[in-house]
């Protein structure tokens, strides 16, 4: 009884099992992908027809490539969406919407389930008006209902299909073509205000401009269709590239691409066959010209065939798959517009009521008619889609899309890979982020072309990742940077701060430290930019970046820390040496300021620094720095002391007097700029740390060769031919006979230094007294912020002084160039006196002439109108006769100077100075020599002999036109 029992259980679980079972294998079973592709004609049907995506409105009445709509439609058993693309600049929303309708209704497709873009080919019928062209009237009426025809025969063709999906990169194929101009060569916009910092098609090798303002996206997506037998049913691609050129009507490079990649895999193409479709990415300042390049020769197909060859050789890699489910959501956002102020809306008005009923063709005429367009309706609804096929994910966004924009939706997109559709479900012009704005030129000026709020690029981002979010079913991605050994190094140096500067996006530098102590990015600047090329910043495959600054400037308050401490950074310099005489401040903190200054007669630059307070010694490698390379920089603070380290290498040292040097960590630190002066740093910068000691070296040159790139190596050779040229010539002076003596002794001098002992003068700081060779050559000392000081007792108010001097500090790299004689009383902070040395950049007409100034009391200066060029001999005399200072130069005839400049010291006051002023302020860089004092004013002509005893030739003068008497000069 119990077996009987136990088999009908049996038989019922069984039957239970099977019922159970066969249902589920029915749904296994349809479980099926299908897809479905047609390229639909879209040519007009009645020429001529408008053509746009240019300023002016033109018409052609020639088709030279047929204008297609390739739709694809794919179902996944529970979901079905259509993706089109149509060879159009742009079709308007409105459109769209009707194409969607139509369509909705012959497939039973949602509208919301269809994402339609356009090629954006600048050759296609205008089916939407833009700047100077109106929309084709015939050919709008007509293509709504031909996309919807080519989405309802892609339905028509629905099969169980394979899908796959791939990437490569197509570097040579893409360059960014809005690039930033030279701070001296800003441009106008339409409306006759200076505001364009950056501007598209600079031409190739344009010295006017510095580089790209933006980072290239060089992704080639491809989504792949295939019937169930495994052959080609479809292929969808994405790339930003704008557009090639071509002539109308054409369906420029993304149909030639279409052809060439049919025609590769065998596949044919038509409405039949294989349908190969090329979507725009987000290209909205991307073109296929490399602007650092010379012009090369341009071919649409050539161009078109190399693509398709790329994609071929990815997409013979793709692992297709018989499943995968499908998904889209799309959300509508509203933003507004740039209406113009009400002056200039009034004054377009007047434009465009002057037209009548004409078409505008001054670009004053155009931009006059769009600011009336906009303020007529002044905010606009956009449709924005996020999809989903298997794993990848595609954005479709009704804008043309800044390259940057499109890295951050991949970056930050939960599927791997997205690719991202512009232009997609209607045309709203550019949305540049909002630090390009900043920036100026013809993608932000307002039109209907480029008329959305500033903030527009962020909320569209952030929608679209949450609508990417949505049909994921899972979170986004955060934004961050991979770490190469030479990051690594930096973080286990233990950083009070570590900015790595390749922000994608907003006006914070983070601090990767720990410590939070985020900077800010002020004003002009663009994001993301290539930065050091060295392996050993970014972890594998990743590309370092760096931010590029246009006028604006970083800043941060850093936590109070007092002593020793190191700021390093990376820098690449963009601005021509030509251009000004100080290229940039790359730094600004406590009192130091380091500069990019310009080489007197040269065309590159060097790094100097200047300091707070005394500066008792100054010395300088003046290592010249070419353009746009890069460069590795550590300022080292502490012990009475300055340090600045190029490449590896000793750079600048300044040494201070005590109680001078503020070393405090806690003032702001001030980066590509001073925030105060016109001098902002025009190039880029990357991998900043600050430390809270003085980093030795041998640590410095430990981290650089982890960075994996030459140039400290490089420096490091420069830097030794320097010094072995600084050691060739050092204290080499004018090549002197015994008559030169003679003549110093005919003329009764009452002090006389040769300058190969210091002659009872006392030696305060960096001073080299010569040492004559074996040759028994001639020689001099050498002065690096030092100076002798000595005692004349019987020196009277009248008096004279001879020295020959070669400056070697660059005349506008300081308020006074250098002072090398002074008689006043020691360490006396108003410095009364005559004080006699080379003018700098406190007034541009003193800028390298001889000056002598009686002290901040009477605040007087008088100079002379000859340049003295930097590191040339020279030889001058300075008499003070009364009320009266004459100077004469290199034996000229006509005195230097001749001028009043009143007493401000009596005859008490015996003691003089070589090398520095008796405040010790701009203190003499560079070589002295025969410096000979006497104690009544010399005549023109004993003048004249000490220079002629010296059987030089003097130096070619760069002479000025320009007299001056004395002036103001509180500064010096």
């Amino acid at each position: 009884m119990r077996v009987q029992q136990f088999r009908r259980l049996l038989a019922c679980c069984l039957f239970l099992s099977c019922a159970i079972a066969l249902p589920l294998l029915h749904a296994a079973d349809a479980k099926v992908f299908k897809a479905g592709a047609y390229a639909m004609n879209i040519n007009p049907t009645k020429l001529p027809v408008i053509v746009n995506g240019g300023f002016r409105e033109k018409t052609t009445d020639t088709i030279l490539d047929p204008m297609r709509a390739r739709c694809l439609v794919m179902d996944d058993g529970a979901e079905r969406i259509a993706i089109v693309v149509v060879d159009s600049c742009m079709v308007p929303r409105n459109l769209l919407d009707k194409a969607k309708a139509l369509a909705a209704k012959t497939t039973g497709i949602r509208t919301d389930r269809m994402l339609i873009s356009s090629t954006h080919t600048h050759s296609a019928p205008s089916a939407m008006g833009a700047l100077g062209s109106a929309a084709d009237p015939n050919y709008i009426k007509e293509l709504p209902g031909m996309i919807a025809e080519g989405i309802k025969r892609a339905n028509q063709r629905l099969q169980p299909a394979r899908v796959g999906w791939a990437v490569i990169d197509a570097p040579n194929h893409t360059n960014c073509r809005r690039w930033i101009l030279r701070s001296d060569k800003i441009r106008s916009d339409p409306f006759g205000e200076r505001t364009v910092r950056a501007h598209m098609h600079p031409g190739h090798q344009n010295p006017d401009f510095i580089g790209p303002s933006g980072p290239v996206d060089t992704g080639l997506t491809l989504l792949s269709l295939q019937t169930k037998d495994g052959k080609p049913l479809a292929m969808f691609a994405n790339f930003s590239m704008h557009y090639y050129g071509s002539g109308a009507l054409s369906a420029d490079y993304c149909g030639a691409f279409s052809e060439e990649f049919a025609k590769l895999i065998d596949a044919g193409d038509g409405a039949s066959n294989f349908v190969a479709a090329m979507s725009q990415g987000t290209s909205g300042d991307l073109q296929w010209m490399d602007y650092s390049q010379p012009r090369p020769a341009r071919d649409v197909r050539q161009y078109s065939a190399e693509l398709a060859a790329i994609a071929r050789d990815a997409y013979v890699k793709i692992n297709h798959q018989s499943w995968a489910s499908v998904a889209m959501a799309e959300a509508k956002v509203k933003l507004r517009r740039r209406v113009a102020n009400e002056k200039r809306l009034a004054s377009s008005r007047k434009v465009v009521a002057a037209m009548g009923d004409n078409k505008p063709v001054t670009q004053q005429q155009i931009y006059a008619r769009e600011q009336v367009f906009i303020a007529d309706s002044p905010e606009r609804e956009l449709i924005l889609q996020a999809a989903r096929v298997g794993d990848l994910g595609l954005t479709a966004i009704p804008n043309e899309v800044y390259s940057i924009t499109g890295l951050k939706l991949k970056a930050q997109s939960p599927l791997r890979p997205t690719m991202n559709i512009e232009l997609a479900n209607g045309g709203e012009g550019y949305i540049p982020p909002p630090e390009q704005h900043r920036l100026g030129g013809y993608t932000t000026w307002e039109a209907r072309s480029a008329s959305l709020e500033t903030n527009a690029e962020p909320k569209i981002v952030e929608t679209l990742l949450t609508l990417l979010e949505k049909v994921a079913v899972k979170p986004r991605r955060k934004l961050s940077e991979s770490n190469g050994t030479y990051a690594k190094a930096v973080l286990d140096a233990n950083p009070l701060t570590y900015w790595r500067m390749g922000e994608i996006e907003g006006t914070t530098a983070q601090d990767i430290s720990g410590n939070g102590s985020h900077a800010k990015l002020n004003h002009g600047f663009a994001l993301h930019l290539k930065g050091p090329p060295g392996a050993g910043f970014c972890g594998p495959g990743s590309q370092n970046r760096a931010v590029q600054f246009v006028g604006g400037f970083l800043s941060a308050r850093i936590p109070e820390t007092s002593g020793d401490h190191t700021v390093e950074f990376w820098f690449w310099n963009g601005l021509p040496a030509s251009v000004r005489p100080v290229a940039g401040v790359l730094f600004s903190h406590g009192g130091l300021s380091l500069k990019l200054i310009r080489h007197e007669g040269a065309n590159d630059v060097s790094l100097h620094l200047v300091g707070p307070g005394e500066i008792i010694r100054c010395t300088a490698q003046e290592t010249p720095i070419k353009t746009k390379t890069w460069h590795h920089v550590a300022v080292v603070r502490g012990k009475g002391r300055a340090d600045v380290y190029l490449d590896g290498v000793v750079e600048f040292q300044l040494v201070f007097a005590a109680g001078s040097n503020r070393s405090k960590l806690q003032d702001d630190l001030k980066l590509a700029g001073d925030g105060r002066s016109s001098d902002g740093f025009q190039g880029r910068l990357d991998e900043i740390a600050v430390y809270r000691r003085a980093l030795s070296q041998k640590e410095i040159q430990a981290r650089i060769q982890l960075c994996g790139i030459e140039a400290w190596r490089e420096g490091r050779r420069i830097a030794a031919r320097k010094a072995a040229e600084a050691r060739a010539m050092q204290l080499a002076g004018p090549k002197f006979d015994a008559g030169y003596e003679k003549a110093v002794k005919a003329l009764k001098s009452i002090a006389h230094w040769s300058f190969d002992e210091a002659n009872g003068a006392a030696v305060e700081g960096g001073v080299d007294l010569a040492k004559p060779g074996a040759a028994k050559a001639n020689m001099a000392a050498g002065f690096r912020g030092g100076r002798l000081k000595t005692h004349l007792k019987a020196l009277p108010t009248d008096y004279s002084v001879s020295v020959w001097f070669r400056n070697d500090q660059p005349n506008n790299s300081r308020a006074v160039t250098g002072y090398f004689f002074s008689r006043g009383p020691n360490g006396d902070r108003t410095c009364p006196g005559d004080h006699f040395g080379i003018g700098g950049t406190y007034r541009k007409h003193l800028t390298g002439k001889l000056i002598i100034f009686n002290g901040n009391r009477l605040d007087q200066v008088v100079a002379g109108k000859t340049t003295i060029q930097k590191r040339t001999w020279n030889h001058a005399v300075m008499v003070r006769q009364d009320d009266r200072v004459k100077v004469w130069l290199n034996g000229a005839k006509k005195p230097e100077i001749d001028a009043e400049l009143p007493r401000s010291i009596g005859a008490d006051v015996t003691e003089i100075f070589f090398g520095g002023r008796n405040d010790n302020f701009a203190n003499f860089n560079g070589f002295l020599d025969e410096a000979v004092v006497f104690d009544r004013a010399l005549t023109p002509e004993e003048a004249a002999k000490l220079f002629a005893a010296a059987k030089v030739r003097a130096p070619t003068p760069a002479p000025s036109s320009l007299r001056f008497a004395a002036t103001s000069q509180k500064e010096l």
